[in-house]
């Protein structure tokens, strides 16, 4: 059939012999990567699609080293900047509100959040100047759905 059955990470995936290859041989076979080789960018709207996929997937993920990790840092720059579509920055929004409720369970997912934030804004403020960098750090402050100390969603 021209296929073959490879063991990623405990996962059996299929691959054939046309699929293009996903970069290094080393890492591992991801649906943002292949979202992103194999999309055309024929418009701004495609961009836009696929890159709210790739936002959800993120937002999403199980994995610590995805939404804290760099993945998380990029999609973490795009809560309350103006410059971002709409939808963008509502999935950025809802991701922020989701590490912000996983950071309440336990202390170093606190400080992992934490160090996130701060690694989000010093990127932005670095690459587009402090007035963006002044704007996240104002919107993460002010994110929807903080758990009150106490309350029934403090605890995990």
């Amino acid at each position: 059939s021209g296929s073959t059955d490879v063991m990623a990470q405990g996962h059996r995936l299929e691959v054939r012999k046309d699929d293009p290859r996903m970069g290094a041989p080393s890492l591992p076979l991801t649906s943002c990567r292949r979202l992103v080789e194999v999309s055309g960018w024929r418009s701004e709207s495609d961009a836009l699609v696929a890159a709210l996929a790739a936002s959800r997937m993120v937002a999403e993920c199980e994995h610590h080293s995805v939404f804290f990790g760099r993945p998380g840092r990029l999609l973490l720059m795009n809560v309350g900047q103006r410059t971002v579509p709409e939808l963008l920055r509502s999935a950025a929004k809802a991701f922020a509100e989701r590490l912000q409720r996983i950071a309440c369970c336990k202390e170093i997912l606190a400080t992992q959040f934490f160090y996130l934030q701060l690694a989000a804004v010093a990127q932005l403020a670095s690459q587009c100047g402090p007035d963006a960098g002044g704007s996240l750090a104002d919107a993460l402050l002010h994110l929807e759905g903080r758990p009150a100390v106490g309350s029934p969603q403090w605890t995990c």
